[in-house]
């Protein structure tokens, strides 16, 4: 085992030790061309950050300088050490000085001046990927794919306006969500996903392995540094997922915690890609402008792929899946492919409306009056406020006040002040109806009610505690 190490840490000096002398003729030059080449001077740290390490440490000018040297590429390094520090802390002819480092796809080069005119390292690293021109063979595999996808014309090149944007344009994200849903399996939704990776990234992207846990949860310090977020595999559980997706898909700025550290405040790249096997993943409103959705399912949805419905379009997936993770040349073509997708008349910042969207919009609707009508508890109370009825729940007033009106529930008439809450929204419970109350009774008439209500030991407020 210490053998083994020993030759571990021996093969690593030797290929540091060949990576400095590329860059110059003796061990000094060398090492002051391969130092600046890997580490820049933060000024406020009054430390070197290492462009090589995964995170961007920072590190001591010595302690790097004594890395370098660490490998044997000196045989005398006395006062060799000092020599080349002194030569890389200087201003003119040493480490490139700046004031820290981001993450900028919207930038295109590797450093960037603010408005203070202070220079910062870039540290987004783009996938470059070259471009051919599809064969006739593969362009019709590529085109039967993602019209099985998405079988309408218009939608379809709407979702390859999406992907276009996402991977060609890093400097403008989308605003809005991708959704493919359905729930039939292997559909090609994965396929997607991993044809989005491919062209922005592995390093540029971010897929949790519990998206709806991810999405509900407390620290997303993960998304710094990435521009596309891939959320697999969504199941419905209402409001919740949808809501914390919100500031992720449109916000320009985010506020993002790692745990045991303190908020950190990014920019937004965030292009955000999801897919479901459940038929309602998400709760959604008709004013939504966050997602746009469509749906894939086999011709037969109740069969799985080997079904004789299904073959064929099983096949078609299967081929074009097949053929992206094995040939060389399909990250090429693929690229070749969205370059040709028109992006000028693209809006970055409203969903389109589709079928898919619509069915969702609608079984969110009925979803939330069910829960509503059978599952809100206003316990003893005569009198509650429809804003707190519906809080966390984007349904339309008026739908609220249907759904209060077929519940049994009264609006008081116009605004009263109740235990010193003064409200436009007051709603009298069937039990306040049972009480002697009525619409149109002013705050006095209805607070007297209240306090014989209070005086039998009833609380004649409720905070509903069973959400919908």
């Amino acid at each position: 085992m210490l053998g083994a190490l020993l030759a571990q840490s021996q093969q690593h000096d030797n290929e540091l030790r060949e990576q400095i002398m590329k860059h110059g003729e003796t061990p000094t030059m060398a090492v002051v061309k391969y130092a600046k080449d890997r580490w820049a001077y933060v000024i406020p740290e009054r430390k070197w950050l290492d462009t090589h390490s995964e995170d961007y440490e920072l590190q001591k000018g010595m302690d790097a300088i004594a890395l370098m040297a660490s490998c044997g590429i000196f045989e005398d390094s006395s006062g060799t050490d000092d020599s080349i520090y002194k030569v890389l802390s200087t201003p003119s002819q040493g480490l490139v000085q700046i004031w820290g480092h981001e993450y900028r796809p919207d930038e295109a080069n590797a450093m960037w001046v603010d408005k203070s005119g202070r220079k910062w390292l870039n540290t987004f690293k783009p996938m470059v990927i070259g471009s051919e021109m599809a064969t006739a063979e593969e362009m019709a595999m590529i085109d039967a794919f993602f019209e099985f996808v998405v079988p309408d014309e218009d939608e379809r090149y709407q979702v390859q306006q999406w992907i276009a944007q996402a991977v060609l344009k890093p400097e403008q994200r989308n605003e809005f969500a991708l959704l493919l849903y359905g729930e039939s399996n292997g559909t090609g939704k994965g396929t997607l996903q991993e044809l989005l990776t491919r062209q922005i990234g592995y390093w540029n992207s971010l897929k949790p392995a519990d998206s709806s846990e991810w999405a509900l949860s407390r620290f997303k310090s993960d998304v710094d540094g990435k521009r596309l977020l891939i959320l697999d595999e969504l199941y419905y559980d209402g409001y919740a997922v949808s809501n914390k997706m919100k500031p992720f898909i449109t916000e320009p700025m985010l506020d993002v915690e790692a745990k045991g550290k303190p908020l950190k405040t990014m920019r937004n790249h965030l292009n955000v890609m999801a897919s479901s096997n459940s038929i309602q993943p998400l709760w959604l409103d008709d004013s939504d402008r966050r997602w746009m959705c469509v749906r894939v399912e086999w011709a037969n949805p109740n069969e799985n792929k080997d079904h004789s419905d299904n073959i064929e379009q099983s096949k078609i997936v299967a081929r074009f899946r097949h053929w992206l993770e094995t040939s060389d040349r399909a990250d090429a073509v693929i690229r070749y492919f969205l370059m040709g997708i028109v992006l000028d008349d693209w809006d970055v910042s409203k969903a389109p409306m589709t079928d898919a969207k619509r069915s969702l919009i609608n079984g969110s609707v009925s979803i939330a009056e069910d829960n509503f009508k059978h599952s809100y508890d206003y316990g003893d109370a005569l009198v509650v406020q429809r804003v707190e009825i519906f809080k966390g729940h984007n349904v339309a007033v008026a739908r609220q006040k249907q759904w209060l009106e077929e519940s049994g529930f009264k609006a008081v008439d116009g605004r009263v002040s109740l235990n010193g809450i003064q409200a436009r929204d007051w709603v009298i419970t069937p039990k306040g109806l049972e009480a002697g109350m009525c619409p149109k009774m002013n705050g006095k008439e209805l607070m007297s009610l209240l306090e014989a209500h209070q005086m039998d030991g009833c609380s004649p407020f409720h905070t509903p505690t069973a959400r919908m």
